[in-house]
């Protein structure tokens, strides 16, 4: 392909995920973030020839499935189901391509913890503690992470949770501060109760490794690595009951740790997918297929999970580690972070009721870059930068030359007039590329919008609608739409439905990435009256609806 620089993938398959999303409420615009990005990933890969089995699932287990089941006066199976189709349904409506979408309260989860349980066991890395743990006199029961808060022995904030702190911390809910019972509003007491430990510590030249090989970004690297440097403390991976979980065989009364079947959970999915599809083949082969690419897209909340409990457990299990983790900043609307259990989110159903799923995912893909920095929307720069660039730049092209190509029956040239423009062209078309390669999208939506200005200068410095000669008119909007055809295959993984409907002008349902290079001439177009509506800022009601003025995390 002349002038285009593209590599194609090393591996024939990519398994990929994104965090599995808690099935106590409706999804965010975190969590929609999240998707966004790991979609417009997985759709650049199947453009590249990639087989890609994009998989997720809802975490069911633990203490908060159960309460909410218990306000509903329902069964945890019946909010399971509930909030499961909620969940399908707005990613869908995201277009969202997961191959397989699953749920952790699964058989496949049970038998694929029960085994990496024995592997553990086998391995001698469970060890058998008595510790002090929380007990609420009142309720008459040991209290799990999330029937307690209190402050964070860290860095102080107030409210936390039992297990981990919003900064990043993670720790043993004995060492809250001023703990609290969520179930009685009492002070608990301090009883013993016998645990199961895994001990993880045995895995840290591996993770090491593993973090070297350049599998995660900078940033993240750097923080695990001093997590890694203060010691690997043994991790509790069983909790008391009553409890909404796996129960821990051979164990009566203990059950595992959500965080324990929940990225067994990835695993799980893959393998309902391969059942889903007849395959001979189970989790494993495809997992650890040498042909295959694994990745994780994750927020940077969980990198102390992902990166170090995660690939212990994978390793205690004999399990590859994954090729890529990748992290993401926090999403703010109107420069305050979301949180759900503040009271104070947006929900991706609610952006959805107000803005069309390619509007959003653009306005999600122009902000976020390839680090860990956090990132913000609001309407009115959701509503300038879809107006000026899909409306005002990309479907525009289309658009001021559907009169001009008509008056030459729609007909495209046999040749393109300036292959040095087209040149030019397609070397934007390969930092696009790359950008979606690395995962930066934001950088990609630049590369496209210089594209379309290129594309937009040329059209204004040879106004065709001044050109008297319709041979020379039709050879300069063949030029235009040429490169048009190259931006709607680029915004293939950005906005699905919009390069569809800009690719049908040229009779294409897609173009792959080997096809850039082919400019469409000597064929007939249909150019539509709109391939894109302006939207309006004032529309978006969820964006300018946050409370101001009040500590917000997600």
């Amino acid at each position: 392909m002349k002038n285009l620089s593209y590599t194609p993938p090393a591996k024939s398959r990519l398994a990929m995920t994104t965090a599995l999303p808690y099935a106590n409420g409706d999804l965010h615009i975190g969590h929609g973030s999240e998707a966004i990005q790991a979609d417009i990933f997985a759709r650049y890969r199947r453009l590249a020839g990639q087989e890609v089995i994009f998989v997720c699932a809802d975490d069911c287990h633990g203490t908060a499935v159960e309460l909410l089941a218990a306000s509903q006066n329902k069964s945890p199976e019946r909010v399971l189901q509930e909030v499961g189709a909620r969940h399908r349904a707005d990613f869908a409506r995201a277009k969202i391509s997961f191959d397989a979408y699953h749920s952790t309260h699964s058989p496949e989860n049970e038998a694929i913890a029960f085994a990496f349980f024995d592997e553990l066991k086998r391995g001698g890395h469970l060890q058998r503690k008595t510790v002090p743990q929380l007990y609420d006199e009142q309720a008459g029961r040991f209290l799990d992470d999330r029937r307690v808060r209190g402050t964070c022995p860290d860095c102080g904030r107030k409210d936390q949770y039992g297990d981990a702190c919003e900064c990043g911390a993670t720790y043993d809910a004995i060492q809250l501060v001023d703990p609290v019972s969520t179930l009685t509003g009492a002070r608990p007491q301090v009883q013993d109760a016998e645990h199961l430990f895994f001990k993880i510590e045995a895995f840290a030249a591996e993770i090491r490794a593993w973090l070297a090989s350049g599998a995660v970004q900078k940033e993240v690297r750097a923080k695990l690595l001093e997590w890694l440097d203060e010691g690997l403390r043994d991790w509790c991976i069983t909790r008391n009951g009553p409890y909404f979980g796996i129960p821990v065989p051979g164990e009566p009364g203990l059950f595992f740790y959500v965080w324990l079947d929940a990225p067994i959970g990835y695993l799980s999915t893959l393998q309902h997918y391969l059942q889903e599809k007849q395959s001979n083949k189970n989790w494993a082969d495809i997992w650890s297929d040498e042909n295959t690419e694994t990745r994780h897209f994750i927020g940077k909340d969980i990198i102390n999970f992902h990166g170090l409990f995660w690939p212990a457990l994978l390793r205690g299990a004999h399990v590859p580690l994954p090729d890529r983790l990748h992290a993401h900043g926090f999403v703010t609307v109107g420069g305050h972070k979301m949180s759900k259990s503040r009271g104070n989110s947006v929900t991706l159903a609610q952006l959805l009721d107000q803005l069309d799923a390619d509007a959003l995912r653009y306005a999600i893909a122009a902000r976020m870059g390839d680090g860990i920095t956090d990132f913000n929307i609001d309407a009115e720069g959701v509503a300038e930068k879809v107006n000026s660039d899909l409306v005002g730049k990309i479907a525009n092209i289309a658009s001021r030359l559907r009169p001009i190509i008509a008056m030459s029956d729609n007909l495209l040239s046999d040749s393109l007039p300036d292959s040095d423009l087209f040149d030019q062209a397609l070397v934007l078309a390969g930092e696009a590329l790359a950008c979606f390669e690395s995962v930066n999208t934001a950088a990609a939506v630049r590369s496209i919008v210089s594209l379309a200005d290129l594309t937009n200068e040329y059209v204004d410095r040879e106004a065709p609608w001044t050109v008297d000669d319709p041979d020379q008119r039709r050879a300069i909007c063949t030029q235009a739409l040429a490169q048009f055809r190259l931006i709607a295959a680029l915004m293939q993984p950005i906005c699905p439905g919009l390069a569809g409907r800009c690719l049908a002008v040229f009779g294409l349902s897609k173009v792959g990435w080997d096809e850039l290079a082919i400019p469409p001439t000597g064929q007939k177009i249909t150019i539509p009256p709109r391939l894109f509506d302006r939207i309006d800022a004032a529309a978006l009601s969820c964006l300018g609806e946050i409370q101001s003025g009040k500590e917000t995390v997600q």
